[in-house]
């Protein structure tokens, strides 16, 4: 089993690097992240600089409107949900890339599972790169 991180970025979170190098990502212990703006539960792996995360958020639940100080790409990999980008809206499913790039603005992006999702709602794939690599 791979190590949790002793002071990661996300509470809880696996530590990539040091003989760690392959993680299934289905037999993590998952983790609420953004637990002031989102209801995304999943296994997260840091690196140096990058996160991945294996997200998923019930039906009727989401994020309220943020920011985030890093970009970021989400990849849908099951079910729907509603986007809010940059004042772009969409409704998205299996297979949609979405690229969420850094800012400072509260009310950028706001991503909430659809009411047409499936009753297990969606997971996504993200990745995260930090401010150093920028």
């Amino acid at each position: 089993m791979p190590q949790k991180i002793t002071s990661p970025v996300n509470e809880g979170a696996y530590k990539a690097g040091a003989g760690q190098y392959i993680f299934e990502l289905g037999d993590l212990d998952g983790i609420l992240t953004g637990k002031k703006y989102s209801s995304a539960f999943g296994p997260v792996v840091e690196g140096l600089r990058t996160q991945v995360g294996l997200m998923h958020k019930e039906k009727g639940t989401g994020a309220r409107p943020h920011s985030h100080p890093n970009e970021q790409w989400n990849y849908v990999v099951k079910g729907k949900l509603r986007v809010t980008i940059d004042d772009q809206e969409k409704i998205v499913g299996p297979g949609t890339l979405l690229y969420i790039a850094r800012s400072r603005n509260p009310k950028k992006m706001s991503i909430s599972s659809s009411s047409r999702t499936s009753h297990t709602g969606f997971r996504e794939i993200w990745r995260k790169v930090s401010l150093k690599d920028q």
